[in-house]
């Protein structure tokens, strides 16, 4: 029997989970952690434990696999500017704050990305913000690996606003938004 994850959890090689309680963890401000089918539950990493909460707090969507074996997540508050950051962990609980949000004039990056970030087939993550970018609608982004972050779309209110649902990829290349992954709205 094949285990289906819950929502929000990723699903890694060899059946483990991962997920991201938003709250909680030894600094109340969530963790990143690997579960087996058996349940056995393992905390990778607390958050909130760097000074001003620079490595992140509130995580709130799921991990995802890189190419580079490392697991890759988002939270909506902490890092420099305290507007959410992306991040990279180990298996044995290493953290690497790849892109705090806010870090560009006038919040044109983003902040607050609540929704996973997306593998996409040329290795790059992709993912949205829930605010900022050019008119504070929220941005659809792309960071690499290495942690270079570049605002694909701003949001300006009449083409959408404020995404919280993440993105997948058809298999044309192009990137979608909507509730049903793989289904064209229009």
């Amino acid at each position: 029997m094949v285990a289906t994850p819950p929502p929000g959890w990723s699903k890694l090689p060899m059946e483990i989970f991962t997920g991201p309680p938003m709250r909680g963890g030894v600094y109340g401000a969530g963790t990143a952690f690997l579960m087996a089918p058996s349940g056995k539950l393992t905390t990778l990493y607390s958050f909130c434990a760097q000074t001003k909460c620079a490595d992140g707090e509130d995580p709130q969507a799921g991990l995802v696999l890189g190419t580079d074996g490392w697991l890759y997540g988002t939270t909506v508050l902490g890092g420099t500017a305290g507007a959410g950051t992306i991040f990279r962990i180990n298996p044995g609980g290493a953290l690497k704050t790849l892109y705090s949000f806010c870090g560009k004039p006038n919040r044109a990056d983003g902040e607050r990305p609540f929704a996973a970030l997306v593998l996409g087939t040329d290795a790059n993550f992709y993912g949205v913000t829930d605010s900022g970018g050019a008119d504070g609608y929220g941005t659809i982004f792309k960071i690499t690996q290495g942690g270079a972050l570049t605002t694909l779309h701003s949001f300006n209110g009449t083409d959408g606003a404020n995404p919280l649902g993440g993105l997948c990829q058809a298999t044309d290349w192009e990137f979608l938004r909507d509730n049903y992954c793989g289904r064209r709205q229009q």
